[in-house]
């Protein structure tokens, strides 16, 4: 809750927690323990597995004080619990399962796969369509009334870019000619950073050995007669949301647990189980005040651009990170999880002052494809879209995705860009008269 009030306070009306809630509520469908709801469209379920390095890792949570709340969506605190996931009858339930596959067939809806939009159309300051498809066969499609895009933190603010909407020095630089100078498209980039602590642990502990071989194979067969088994799960079993410090008002940790080991193999970076059995606690740091960039390359849209994230570089998040490892340490060295565990390995037992810490959290920390931020949300100058998604200074165009997270969101993104896309749908068919919503806060 605090996110989107946060959010609120920092002049985003409509966008408080008390605004967002019933949207989220309407949106899921819900079978975790004590929140079931049938009439959402996303599918939440608990995971369907019990193993025994899944309940060790939650057992040391609680032994070391943190409250067991598997749904923490509804409180907010320190807590630990086993996952929710995004998953229907053991297979993943994507945002395409669950609003795009039941309409597909609409008269009104036309899919286009391989047709990457090259270029927003503009009469003066007014978008009246795009241009799509390849260098060597363009298209062109025009709206009667806006061009909505909805391309992630990093596609979205690289189309305006080219479109001539962005920092007017970078689009000269590239020979685009400026139609706005928005200098925040592209910028206050950040996302969860991932980095990782293994273990090796006794074989009962750990999901490697199921997930090769023959072992592989056989529950391979057991998904496909019965949807259940390892292979149901997404990639955490469990979590646990804790505070670096006892002066942080609210958890900005959050830790994951998975029961197996990954290592990648060869040049082209595959990445397979590893053979000894293991387990894997993945730390993030909830709200990173680090801020990166999307640049553009060139002015061709076939060019990707440049993702600078700059991580660790905000103010105490190499602290805060140092925190996050130690409290790995604490939860796997706490019984019953530390009674089974043989060897600590990434970062090894004796890396414990905090210059070895850090340089570990250097060399291992990764993405973990959380990229919020990049046409942020706001009403002052280097906001790009106002508080109803628009593009400010521009007509008929929004932007209803990722990258109009003004700060990260204290958990997985994927549901609050859900909620998004629900309020976008609701803005403009509220905008629209002849769109206008059937039933409030719900998307058609």
């Amino acid at each position: 809750a605090h996110d989107y009030d946060s959010w609120a306070a920092r002049g985003n009306t409509g966008w408080s927690w008390a605004d967002v809630l019933p949207y989220f509520e309407v949106l899921e469908r819900r079978r975790d323990g004590g929140n079931l709801a049938d009439h959402g469209e996303l599918c939440i379920s608990d995971i369907n597995i019990d193993h025994p390095g899944i309940r060790a890792f939650v057992d040391a949570g609680v032994a070391l004080g943190l409250p067991l709340d598997e749904s923490p969506d509804r409180g907010g605190a320190e807590c630990i619990g086993r996952a929710l996931t995004t998953t229907f009858q053991g297979r993943r339930f994507s945002s395409a399962d669950a609003f795009l596959k039941p309409v597909k067939n609409r008269r009104n809806l036309i899919i286009r796969t391989n047709s990457p939009v090259r270029r927003v159309l503009f009469r003066g300051r007014q978008a009246i369509g795009v241009e799509f498809g390849t260098a060597a066969d363009r298209r062109t499609v025009h709206c009667r009334r806006e061009v909505i895009l909805s391309g992630g933190a990093t596609n979205s603010p690289h189309l305006l870019m080219l479109s001539g909407i962005g920092p007017a020095a970078d689009l000269i630089a590239h020979g685009i000619a400026p139609l706005l100078d928005l200098p925040g498209v592209g910028a206050n980039l950040h996302d969860h950073m991932l980095v990782d602590l293994t273990a090796l642990v006794d074989p009962a502990y750990s999901l490697n050995a199921e997930l090769r071989g023959w072992h592989a194979l056989k529950n391979g067969v057991r998904w496909l007669l019965t949807r259940r088994g390892p292979i149901t799960v997404g990639a955490s079993q469990a979590f646990a949301f804790v505070r670096s410090t006892p002066q942080q008002a609210v958890p900005d940790l959050q830790i994951n647990f998975r029961p197996y080991t990954v290592a990648s193999h060869g040049a082209k970076g595959k990445i397979g189980i590893n053979v000894q059995p293991g387990i894997t606690l993945c730390l993030c740091q909830l709200v990173p005040q680090s801020r990166g960039r999307i640049a553009l390359k060139s002015a061709d849209p076939d060019d990707r651009p440049a993702i600078h994230y700059n991580p660790l570089q905000g103010a105490g998040d190499l602290a805060t990170n140092v925190a996050g490892v130690r409290w790995m340490r604490r939860l796997l060295r706490s019984a019953p999880l530390g009674n089974h565990v043989i060897a600590e390995q990434a970062p090894a037992a004796d890396a414990d002052d905090d210059q070895a810490i850090e340089a570990y959290l250097r060399g291992a920390m990764h993405s973990m494809a959380h990229p919020v931020g990049t046409c942020r949300m706001g009403s002052d100058a280097d906001a790009v879209v106002d508080q109803r998604l628009r593009v400010r200074g521009m007509q008929s165009l929004r932007v209803i995705d990722a990258s109009v997270i003004p700060t990260m969101v204290s958990g997985n993104p994927n549901g609050p860009c859900i909620m998004i896309g629900a309020r976008g749908a609701d803005f403009i068919k509220a905008d629209h008269a002849a769109f206008a919503p059937a039933v409030q806060g719900r998307a058609a």
